[in-house]
């Protein structure tokens, strides 16, 4: 399988650093080279062609609207995500209209990030929750995006699932808890992963403590043994 080739342009070492790394450990990305000024952002493209080019909306020496229509001219085929500090409308607004592909805030957790990436690898447009909420329908429209659910949201079963694995569950248990099959149980959670961008059960637990899922299953679980406990005593 060949891997989606990533350039990043951001001028903070440490932050180059942590993407880097977050992007190495996916079986399905690389990182192909970085830069830290915009200045040497077309030459370094043009010697790794990179399939998605990640830029600091900050870049020094060049806007991140300007770079991006920069490269997007000296090569249309590659896809642009804007890596922002910014939680701002007008700058999404911007930046999108100048041809990228994504919005992710710095401070998103990890799987978001990857989870934007791989969506823009496959053609997809992406701004996060918040944002995408505050823009309004025309720009939305526009954009390509929506605010309904779409086929990168969890289903309700797909949520289910994820949440008894994170909680230590075979998929033989969750499918007698759930009344499926087994093959099923292993469908749900494929399929919740890959929208997620996670990779293993790790990831699944790390999301769903984030997400305070467990937290949530166990106060749903004591509450069901206090129910059937006291309808016991009470037939005694």
């Amino acid at each position: 399988m060949s891997k989606t080739r990533i350039l990043i342009v951001e001028p903070h070492p440490v932050v180059v650093m942590g993407l880097r790394q977050l992007v190495q450990q996916q079986p399905d990305m690389e990182v192909v080279g970085h830069c830290l000024e915009a200045a040497n952002v077309l030459e370094t493209a043009a010697k790794f062609q990179p399939d998605l080019v990640v830029i600091d909306t900050a870049a020094s020496g060049l806007r991140g609207v300007e770079l991006s229509q920069a490269l997007l001219e000296a090569m249309p085929t590659v896809k642009i995500v804007a890596f922002a500090d910014l939680e701002e409308r007008t700058a999404v607004v911007e930046i999108l209209n100048a041809g990228a592909s994504a919005y992710i805030l710095k401070r998103s957790m990890p799987e978001e990030i990857i989870h934007a990436l791989r969506l823009v690898a496959a053609g997809e447009n992406y701004v996060q929750g918040n944002l995408l909420r505050s823009l309004c329908p025309t720009d939305r429209e526009k954009l390509g995006l929506s605010l309904g659910k779409g086929r990168n949201e969890l289903t309700g079963r797909e949520s289910t699932v994820l949440r008894l694995v994170a909680e230590g569950h075979v998929a033989r248990e969750i499918a007698a808890e759930l009344s499926v099959s087994a093959k099923s149980v292993e469908t749900y959670k494929t399929r919740g992963m890959k929208k997620l961008g996670l990779i293993s059960r790790p990831d699944v637990v790390r999301y769903a403590s984030r997400q305070g899922w467990l937290e949530r299953l166990r106060r749903e679980r004591r509450e069901f043994a206090n129910c059937t406990d006291g309808a016991a005593l009470s037939r005694e």
